[in-house]
């Protein structure tokens, strides 16, 4: 069960009811008729609820990832890309959508996002490059 400390306790509380508790078993598991990513899919849309996706608030499900038909996190998950690949398809996708009212400093902001984006792209080349140079040496 996932548990929460408030400041003024010492003891824990449950934080989410308990059939997500169990959907969170089912999840880590492997075993039911979902499959692992609809289950994650429908935990974190439970969690998080489907009014945030209409808010846009800072940490859940912010405008500049939920711009067109498909949110990112979504797409990044359905196409199993990984922490580089999904970071590169993270900052692209955020590219010139992060304002500040600024235009020089949104500007910045976007050439910072697409440089992070090309970071990641590296690493992800490094390491296929050691991969494929592993697999040569099998």
């Amino acid at each position: 069960m996932i548990q929460v400390m408030k400041k003024s306790d010492t003891k824990p509380e449950n934080s989410i009811p308990e059939f997500l508790s169990n959907l969170v078993e089912e999840v880590s598991s492997g075993r039911g008729l979902l499959s692992s990513e609809e289950k994650l899919r429908m935990l974190r849309n439970m969690y998080v609820g489907a009014s945030a996706s209409t808010t846009g608030s800072k940490t859940d499900h912010p405008n500049h990832y939920t711009f067109g038909k498909f949110e990112v996190i979504d797409v990044i998950q359905d196409w199993k890309l990984g922490y580089e690949l999904g970071n590169v398809v993270k900052y692209v996708a955020r590219a010139g959508k992060k304002k500040k009212g600024n235009p020089l400093d949104d500007k910045l902001k976007e050439i910072e996002d697409l440089q992070k984006a090309v970071v990641y792209l590296q690493f992800r080349i490094t390491q296929a490059k050691l991969e494929y140079e592993q697999l040569n040496n099998d």
